[in-house]
């Protein structure tokens, strides 16, 4: 099946407001991969000083869900 075009997510990494920044966007980035047409490819960029490519997009909901689950706070 052909995909009918790549959606990304874009991470913030602060911890200054509870919960924390990370944990209130692992948890809306969760909830969009699974509202997502499943023949949308979703990737994962991560910043925190810099822009990280963690996923690149993919039908592969595991892979970016297993991703999201993986992000740690940087410096930045």
């Amino acid at each position: 099946a052909r995909s009918i075009g790549p959606s990304f997510l874009a991470m913030m990494q602060a911890t200054d407001v509870e919960p924390s920044r990370l944990d209130a966007a692992r948890e809306a980035a969760l909830d969009f991969v699974d509202q997502v047409d499943p023949r949308v490819e979703i990737g994962l960029v991560s910043f925190s000083g810099q822009t990280a490519l963690d996923v690149s997009p993919t039908l592969d909901r595991a892979q970016v869900e297993a991703a999201i689950e993986d992000l740690e706070l940087g410096e930045g």
